[in-house]
């Protein structure tokens, strides 16, 4: 089994996989979600969020919360095949900036670790650490001006690729160890969207 870590300290890269309690009412939305179609995906992401950021506070930990924070360019189409680029668009879910160490994490949500979360986690590290060596000569002048900006906020952070989820199975944390990818869950193993407020109820 995974080991498991409360939070504590302020190196948290330490922690590979952090428990998170969700408040009730987020299960109650969860619960919601599935009956009303899968299409509320991002509203239901939101939510998790929301209540991440609620049990943050619990735990006293503190910081400042960017969200949706973007470097790079989407592709150009001029033809079926576009262009490629040392930089194309990648856009978080959110920066954190802890007050008590100089990390920067960068955060994508989702309702269950997997391959999606692992994929988009593994490409934030490499953007978003690119994005410092200003490599700009094939971007537009917007996304140019917008991507100094979100570098400049980054500052000397180390970035820390992060995943909030509500259910993480063992296999994909594994993964995360292995490419120290800092992962916070409410519980291990996998859920049916139709019986997750009963099955958190009772954790």
């Amino acid at each position: 089994m995974q080991e498991q870590r409360e939070v504590r300290g302020t190196n948290y890269r330490d922690y590979n996989n952090v428990r998170w309690e969700p408040p009730t009412w987020l299960m109650e939305k969860f619960d919601g979600w599935w009956h009303n179609g899968k299409s509320q995906k991002k509203s239901l992401e939101n939510m998790i969020f929301r209540g991440f950021q609620a049990w943050m506070k619990t735990c006293g930990k503190s910081g400042k919360w960017d969200m949706e924070v973007s470097v790079g360019q989407s592709p150009v189409y001029d033809d079926r095949i576009a262009a490629s680029r040392k930089l194309t668009m990648y856009r978080a879910d959110a920066f954190f900036f802890p007050d008590e160490s100089g990390d920067l994490w960068v955060v994508e949500v989702e309702p269950e670790l997997n391959n999606s979360a692992v994929g988009q986690a593994l490409a934030y590290d490499y953007a978003f650490n690119t994005a410092r060596f200003g490599d700009y000569d094939q971007m537009r002048e917007s996304s140019a001006v917008r991507t100094r900006s979100v570098v400049r906020q980054m500052g000397n952070r180390s970035v820390v690729p992060t995943i909030i989820c509500l259910v993480a199975p063992i296999d994909y944390l594994a993964i995360c160890k292995d490419n120290k990818i800092m992962v916070f869950n409410c519980r291990e193993g996998h859920v049916s969207p139709r019986r997750a407020s009963k099955v958190f109820s009772h954790s």
